[in-house]
């Protein structure tokens, strides 16, 4: 017979409780590691904000709410993408018009739960200074990027200007991925250098 190698459950609980209760890295607001959490907080709460306010305004004022800006670029470009405007859709084709609000919904419903988990992650797992939940908050802010691109290339082949669309997809996703990568820089820096005060200390 060949002994159980499981470990007793009493040992995995100690195993536990000493893992919870070591000492971890100081966190101060006023560090790089805290530059990186205000970053990633910052990313969460703005896919929050718009989770909670497109759907508001697309409700209350149709496809064509905020110029039009649904997707990539301003109403000009949708004009050109549609071969109509997205106002005259509202009163040509109601149907059509109530299925892109519906559609962004889906949108909005996976933004919200997308800044659920980024701020949980930035505060629960970033602020203790886990590097994996740093590079795992960069790799999710970067993932929309070939998402974009594919719509991007759709636009264009629609006939609306490489250089417009250029200047759209850095409007629309520039913002966020620099903030990302400007927190994986200083994030990773203050996590080492967190962990170097930590151990000083022990």
């Amino acid at each position: 017979m060949t002994e159980n190698k499981l470990p007793r459950m009493d040992n995995v609980g100690i195993v536990v409780e000493s893992l919870a209760n070591a000492p971890r890295p100081p966190f101060r607001w006023k560090s790089r590691l805290g530059v990186a959490v205000m970053l990633f907080l910052i990313l969460g709460g703005l896919n929050f904000v718009f989770a909670v306010a497109v759907p508001i305004a697309l409700h209350l004022g149709g496809a064509a709410a905020f110029g039009g800006q649904l997707v990539l670029g301003d109403a000009a470009d949708h004009c050109a993408f549609l071969g109509h405007c997205l106002s005259d859709i509202e009163s040509s084709d109601p149907a059509m018009a109530a299925f892109l609000v519906a559609f962004m919904d889906t949108m909005c419903a996976f933004m919200m739960s997308f800044a659920v988990l980024q701020i949980g992650l930035a505060w629960y797992a970033l602020r203790r200074a886990q590097m994996w939940a740093l590079w795992s908050s960069l790799i999710s802010n970067l993932a929309i990027v070939p998402y974009y691109l594919a719509i991007g290339w759709m636009y264009a082949q629609r006939g609306i200007r490489v250089d417009l669309v250029v200047r759209d997809l850095l409007v629309t996703i520039g913002p966020s991925t620099t903030l990302a990568i400007v927190a994986i820089v200083v994030g990773r820096s203050g996590i080492q250098q967190a962990k170097g005060l930590s151990a000083t200390a022990s």
